[in-house]
């Protein structure tokens, strides 16, 4: 019985994982993409929030599992820089380089999101001097989010895609009925 449960979680999984990335897609012709990715990645990380605030609050009532909320939090950072990145290129790397038969490849990514490269440089500067502080503070946490904050801001600023025609499938019959 258990297969059962596991067979039709595991489904249930994949249809929302396609339904939010449908949703990111099309929300992009609304929203500029950045902000349509920012949405998403909300809607991804909550869970792992609420996980994040258990952890924390446990941790605040015994200081020997702090640990586990450095382990948390910095994990998946280590995820998507070690693993995320990476496989991104090489995907990209195999697909073109299968193609072209060339296998140098570079990615290039459009002005607009030199956004998301600068205050990921950011976010990821601010780091090195907790190295060597070896704590957080309130004012880290201060500071974190109103760099966060700019972030969206200067995101509702640039526009939406414009060329609706060319989104595929889905997306495109979910624009024209809106």
């Amino acid at each position: 019985m258990e297969f059962i449960h596991a067979i039709w979680t595991f489904a249930a999984v994949i249809l929302c994982a396609f339904t939010i990335a449908y949703a990111a897609e099309t929300a992009q012709f609304l929203v500029s993409q950045g902000m349509a990715l920012a949405i998403l990645a909300w809607l991804q990380t909550l869970p792992e929030f609420a996980v994040e605030a258990v952890i924390a609050w446990e941790a605040g009532k015994d200081p020997q599992r702090i640990h586990l909320v450095t382990a948390n939090f910095t994990g998946s950072i280590r995820l998507l820089i070690g693993f995320g990145w990476p496989l991104v290129y090489f995907i990209s790397l195999f697909s073109y380089g299968w193609k072209q038969k060339k296998w140098q490849h570079v990615i290039y990514l459009d002005k607009e999101h030199a956004v998301e490269v600068f205050f990921l440089a950011i976010g990821a500067l601010m780091w090195v001097p907790l190295l060597f502080l070896s704590h957080l503070s309130m004012l880290h946490g201060a500071m974190l989010s109103v760099f966060y904050f700019i972030y969206l801001y200067i995101l509702m600023k640039l526009p939406p895609e414009e060329d609706a025609e060319q989104a595929a499938g889905i997306v495109k019959s979910v624009l024209s009925k809106g």
